[in-house]
This record gives structure tokens, C-alpha cells and sequence, in this order.
């Protein structure tokens, strides 16, 4: 937490100083204490007091300082992105808008500019709430202007007082599974092997490498049409997937398992020939392109074919998952083919194509189908020594049909469960209830002999956090979640691709945050609210990226959100000023990739790197490249090019490019501004990275800013 308390000493060490600049700014001068304790049913009192220079303060908010993964707080509110607040019934309860109206409702102070909240703490369970007061404005067409204070609440008690279960005595063995999708996995051999060695270093025991994509395979095939065919500019159509995958995770000692989607048939060419299989509507005058129904014979057959063609790879088993449908229709609308049809009228007695049926019976009726041929898939399997599992949402109700877990579970259709397939599920399994649910699916799972590893589908998550705090803090959200889900005895735990910027040109950053997952496989497990703050090894304010040396390292190798390509012994130096990198023996520094506000599409946007850096100890000048680049969208047909920006066909713009003198020991700063350029696409600008080379002599870096203006 220290390093957190840091961050807001950082944005505190501005209150009270005087604008001399002119610009219009808002400054919070008292706030309710930064620690508050209370027991539940007390009244939380939140005081704000805010003067405007230049501007008048707007309105107040009173929100989480966190994206909120845990549990609910009676009272408040949650938004879509998980930030946490006190609604203000003036403003529309299913808009977004945080705000709280000065002098309106919930304020019970009576001067303007100041603020009074009550917040009864009812039914709030102990634990830890870190909150932001808020002062703000966002004058028409202008930038958004304000101030923050931080508060965190503490509910006295402990969170584990609510949980009737301990971690397990002894954990069965436990897991990392991550999947491979199409945007993160390796083109070539030698990109490939690095890659299953990487992952098996940092504690991945089972990959799942994808098969299909929008209904292309990502391998030579003779059952379905290739990427390689497809987009043979792209892809090399002799690359061989699953042939390389399955001989280097061999060597690696982990297990590779085939990701391969129940529902992805867009480009199928045994779709496209066979019009009369796929989901046809309720009059029969449509069809859904590229849904097959698996209620036919022929349909069944052909996947039967698929499966056997990715068995004489020798993979270790299959994970089927019920998510991806690209570019199909989310819809009820389709479903009502003649062998479905049939069955439900002799089960229920009617028709559902021209009579009243029930919605619910019919779709359980389809999920029926999809299962039995999971359930010969898993036999056929079998026979070649692998396992299956699969991949469902918490949900009854997928796309085209119900697929009820416990049933899945209780058929033994699979071997291994994993829940949920749904972005933003994963949220639903912290604190005290989420808790409770992993207990539930596992207890229905051993019952009958199944395994169960959760789902964390959680890369926009990551993301997110990502461009808010920086890696070392996206780091520790995915640590918290893995010692979390492991409170219940589950036998392992599953991330969903944990690529947050692509792979291509920031490898080193996904490669961290798996290294972060597997050390916490071997963490005691701890029960997480949710709401737990994150350090931050980089500071973000008002659009300006500050990597700074001092707040976390990397046992010698460097600081956490840099890549350093050359080991460093003894990287860290204590001044009087701070902590500074010692990068005599460093060839160079690749910035954690980040995401610059752009000023619009057909403007060109000026872009300043600051750079504080003292000589070293010999106290010979030295000099220093300093480059900033970004990725550019490849101009490529949707359908065949926006699911393979992994590729290397990225053009790279280079924004700066400069070898500065570094000639002072006070670490004065040197100001490199530049164009940033119109944008070129909606992807351009937003990835952008600072790469330093030193060129002669040593210094030490003690902090580096990106940020847009001059």
C-alpha cells in the first residue's frame, strides 16, 4: 500500500500552491480526513470545500478510487465500468454521469462550492473502501477541469468474519491454464517456441491454443478452409500450428489443448455449400450464415471429421468454448430446423414453427443436441488418451440455445468445467458472494467427478487497469484474483489471453503479466473484496505518463515498467532528490507501451517528452537517444486483416527521434516536444512507447513524462 499512498502524496504536494499561470484550474482546500473508521450502521460524513481561479466548481463526486470487482455497498451504485458512487437522483439513474449537484439533494451544506454528504453504512460489511472526493467542471467543448482528494473508509471487522470456509488444508494441484487466441499467438517457428518456453517459466501448466477464427482454421487443413488459404499475404500457408505447438509444449512439460469454438462457423466453406443445415428462422425464409444445427446427421459428421484431423496432431485434449460467434446474429430467431422441430412436438406436442410453444423448453431443447455431440467428442477423445473441458457462461441461456452447467456437469460431458466464457463474469466470483459461487461450482463438480478451473476473462480488465495505473498495478489485480478464486478448492485457474497491447511490439509486457499470474499460483490464497487499491510503478495525471525509477524494481533487472534488454547490477541510487536508474551497463530502455489522448482525427496533436537524468559516478558526459514511436492500423479488408493486427504487418511511425547531452549531476530536465501527426484510423496513437539508448558515457535516469501539449 505504501507505494499507493505515494501516488497520492504525489497529487496532494499541488494543494495550496497559487496559479500563476492564468489557466482555469480548481483546487480542493479542506476534505473529510484521508482515514476514516466507522461500524457498520454508523454515517459516513464526507465534507468538501473547493475554490475555483478562473472558473466556477461545477458539481462534486464521491466515487471509488478502484474499479470495483466485489461486492456491492447498500447505497450506492455501480457503472458499467465498475467505479462505484453516491447517485444524485437529479441526474437520470441509467445515465453514466457521477456527479452530485452543489447544493442540490444529497448536499447538506449550504455555501456554494461546498459540500455535505450523510451516507448511512448499513448493512456494509467490514473491510477497506478506498474512495476519491471529487471537485470538478467541464466547461462546453473545453477540457475536463478539477481536483481530488482521497478517503478511505474502513468498516471495522473483518471481511473473512462473513466466510464460513477456509482455504483448503491441502490444495489438490493446481493449474495455470491460458488461452492462445488469434491475436496473441506466433507466426513462426522460432516466435512460437519462445513463446511455450516463456509460459512455461513463468508457471503455465496448459495451454489452449486456438483453432478457429471467424471459421478459418489456424493451421493447414483438409476438413475446412485455413487462414493461410484465405489470406495467404498474411498467413503462411505452410505454417503448421499445432504440429509445432504440440512438439514444443512437449518439451516445455506443460500440456497443449486445442481451443476450439462450438459456435464459429462464419467463413465456413461447408456452410456456404450446405445452406439447408445451418439455423434456419421460424418461417424457413432464412438462415443464419455460418450457424450450423447440430440436430443434423451430416453436421455432426463433419465436425467428427474436424476433430479427428486435430487428434493425429497428439494434442492433450480439447476445451470447447461457447462464446465466439463472429458475426452472427445474437438472436432467438434462429433454431427452428425440422429435426428440432419434430422432437419438440412429440416431447410437448406442438409445433413450434407454426403453434404457441415454450421460448424456454425449445432452447433447452437445442442446448439438448449441442451436449450430446460434446458428450461423442469427449468419448472420441478419450480413445486417444486426452481430456476435454468447456468453457459456459454462469447463465442458463447462450446463443442459440440453453446450456445449463449443472447439467453439463451431471451428464459428465466433459472432464473439466471452466465458468464464465463472459467478459466482466470473472467480477461476480470476488468478495464474500463470489466466494460462495466458486464453492458451489465446485462442490456440483467433484460430486460427480468433474474438475473445475474459473474462467477469468479478464483482459479488458487488464487493460484498463493497464492505462490507468501501469503494468505493476495490472500486475497485482491479476495476482489478487488468481489468491482469491484459490480460497475454493479448485483444481486450477483459467485466464483468457493476456495480451493487453500487441504481441508483436510489446511482447515483454504480456510476458510480465503471466510471470505475475504463475508466482501467485504459489501464494497463500486470501479472500479479496474487490475493492483493494493498486500500486502504481508509473503516475498518470491529466494525460501525462510518468515512469518513475524509485517506486518499484525488479530484483536487478531493472525497474517493473520498463524492458530492460541487458542485465543491470545495482540498478537503484538513493539522492537527495529521489531514486535514479544507474544505466551504465544498459543498452536500452523500451517503455511500457501507453495511451496518449489524441486532439482529433484531422488535427495535429503536439506531443512533449521530459527527460530527468544526473551523469554518473565517473562524472563524464554523456549522451542518450530518445525516441517515441507508435503503432499504426495495417489499411486492411475487415473480413481477412482486423483479426490479424498480431501479424508483423503493423507499420510503426517514429514521432521522436534525438540524442540529447547529458552534462549536470542534479538531474535537470530536458524537454524534447513534438508533432504527433493526424491521426491516420481510429487504432492510430493509441499505443505509443518511449525507447532510450544511451550512446556515450553513464548517467542515471531518474524519471521520464510523455505527455500531450508542449
Amino acid at each position: 500500500m505504501a507505494c499507493a499512498w505515494g501516488l497520492v502524496a504525489w497529487h496532494c504536494c499541488t494543494y495550496g500552491q497559487p496559479d500563476v499561470s492564468g489557466e482555469p484550474r480548481i483546487r480542493i482546500t479542506k476534505a473529510t480526513p484521508d482515514k476514516v473508521s466507522l461500524r457498520a450502521g454508523d454515517t459516513l460524513r464526507v465534507t468538501c470545500r473547493a475554490v475555483g481561479e478562473n472558473i466556477a466548481v461545477g458539481s462534486f463526486m464521491f466515487r471509488s478510487q478502484v474499479s470495483v470487482s466485489g461486492s456491492m455497498l447498500p447505497g450506492l451504485t455501480r457503472r458499467n465500468d465498475g467505479y462505484v458512487h453516491l447517485h444524485d437522483p437529479a441526474f437520470a439513474a441509467n445515465t453514466h454521469n457521477m456527479c452530485i449537484m452543489d447544493n442540490g439533494d444529497l448536499d447538506k451544506d449550504p455555501d456554494v462550492g461546498a459540500l455535505l454528504l450523510n451516507i448511512p453504512t448499513m448493512d456494509w460489511p467490514p473491510g477497506t473502501y478506498p474512495f476519491h472526493i471529487v471537485a470538478h467542471v467541464r466547461p462546453a467543448g473545453g477540457p475536463y477541469i478539477g481536483d481530488s482528494m482521497p478517503v478511505v473508509v474502513t468498516i471495522e471487522g473483518s471481511a473473512t468474519e462473513q466466510v464460513n470456509e477456509t482455504p483448503p488444508a491441502e490444495s489438490p494441484a493446481q493449474t495455470l491454464i491460458l488461452n492462445v487466441d488469434f491475436n496473441c499467438r506466433r507466426d513462426n517457428e522460432a516466435g512460437l517456441a519462445a513463446f511455450i518456453r516463456g509460459c512455461a517459466r513463468r508457471g503455465v501448466g496448459r495451454l489452449n491454443i486456438r483453432a478457429l477464427m471467424m471459421g478459418y482454421t489456424e493451421h493447414p487443413s483438409e476438413v475446412r478452409t485455413s487462414w493461410g488459404e484465405a489470406a495467404p499475404g498474411f498467413v503462411d500457408p505452410a505454417f503448421d500450428l499445432f504440429r509445432l505447438a504440440v512438439r514444443y509444449c512437449q518439451e516445455a512439460g506443460i500440456e497443449c489443448y486445442v481451443f476450439y469454438d462450438l459456435f464459429d462457423t462464419r467463413n465456413d466453406r461447408f456452410a456456404a455449400r450446405h445452406p439447408e443445415f445451418r439455423l434456419t428462422s421460424r418461417d424457413g425464409k432464412s438462415t443464419c450464415i455460418g450457424a450450423l444445427c447440430y440436430a443434423y446427421p451430416e453436421v455432426r459428421a463433419y465436425f467428427d471429421r474436424y476433430i479427428d484431423e486435430l487428434l493425429a496432431y497428439g494434442v492433450d485434449g480439447f476445451m470447447f468454448c461457447t462464446k465466439s460467434r463472429h458475426g452472427m446474429p445474437l438472436t432467438a430467431k434462429y433454431g427452428f430446423n425440422e429435426p428440432i422441430a419434430l422432437e419438440y412436438k412429440r416431447r410437448f406436442g406442438a409445433d413450434p414453427r407454426t403453434e404457441d410453444y415454450d421460448r424456454d423448453a425449445w432452447l433447452d431443447l437445442q442446448g439438448e443436441y449441442i451436449v450430446s455431440w460434446v458428450k461423442s467428442a469427449t468419448a472420441k477423445v478419450h480413445q486417444h488418451g486426452g481430456r476435454t473441458a468447456i468453457a459456459l457462461p454462469a447463465r442458463k441461456r447462450n446463443h442459440y440455445a440453453n446450456l445449463d452447467w449443472r447439467q453439463v456437469v451431471i451428464e459428465k460431458a466433459v472432464d473439466e468445467l471452466h465458468t464464465s466464457c463472459w467478459r466482466s463474469e470473472e467480477m461476480r466470483l470476488l468478495g464474500v458472494d463470489g466466494l460462495k459461487r466458486l464453492h458451489e461450482y465446485t462442490n456440483v463438480c467433484h460430486e460427480h467427478g468433474v474438475k473445475y478451473s474459473p474462467y477469468l476473462f479478464a483482459d479488458m480488465s487488464f487493460r484498463g487497469t493497464y492505462r490507468q495505473l501501469g503494468l505493476v498495478a495490472t500486475q497485482q489485480q491479476a495476482a489478487n484474483w488468481i489468491r482469491h478464486v484459490r480460497m475454493a478448492p479448485v483444481d486450477g485457474v483459467m485466464f483468457h489471453d493476456m495480451e493487453i497491447f500487441t504481441t508483436i511490439l510489446h511482447d515483454f509486457v504480456n510476458m510480465e503479466l503471466i510471470r505475475a499470474a504463475g508466482s501467485a499460483m504459489r501464494d497463500p490464497p486470501r479472500c479479496l473484496s474487490g475493492w483493494e487499491a493498486l500500486e502504481t510503478a508509473d503516475r498518470r495525471k491529466d494525460g501525462e505518463v510518468i515512469y518513475n525509477a524509485g517506486l518499484r524494481s525488479d530484483a536487478g533487472n531493472g525497474i517493473a515498467c520498463w524492458n530492460v534488454t541487458k542485465r543491470v547490477t545495482e540498478p537503484l541510487r538513493r539522492y537527495e532528490d529521489g531514486w535514479g536508474l544507474d544505466c551504465a551497463s544498459v543498452t536500452r530502455l523500451e517503455s511500457a507501451p501507453t495511451a496518449l489522448p489524441r486532439s482529433g482525427k484531422d488535427r495535429d496533436t503536439p506531443f512533449c517528452l521530459r527527460l530527468a537524468a544526473r551523469l554518473g559516478p565517473d562524472g563524464e558526459r554523456a549522451s542518450v537517444r530518445a525516441m517515441v514511436r507508435r503503432s499504426l492500423g495495417p489499411k486492411v479488408d475487415y473480413e481477412l486483416g482486423r483479426h490479424l493486427l498480431h501479424r508483423d504487418q503493423i507499420p510503426i511511425d517514429v514521432m521522436l527521434d534525438q540524442t540529447v547531452t547529458i552534462d549536470t549531476t542534479t538531474g535537470d530536465e530536458i524537454v524534447l516536444p513534438f508533432s504527433g501527426g493526424k491521426a491516420q484510423g481510429k487504432l492510430d496513437g493509441a499505443t505509443a512507447w518511449v525507447t532510450l539508448e544511451p550512446v556515450t558515457g553513464a548517467f542515471v535516469l531518474q524519471s521520464v513524462s510523455l505527455k500531450r501539449g508542449p
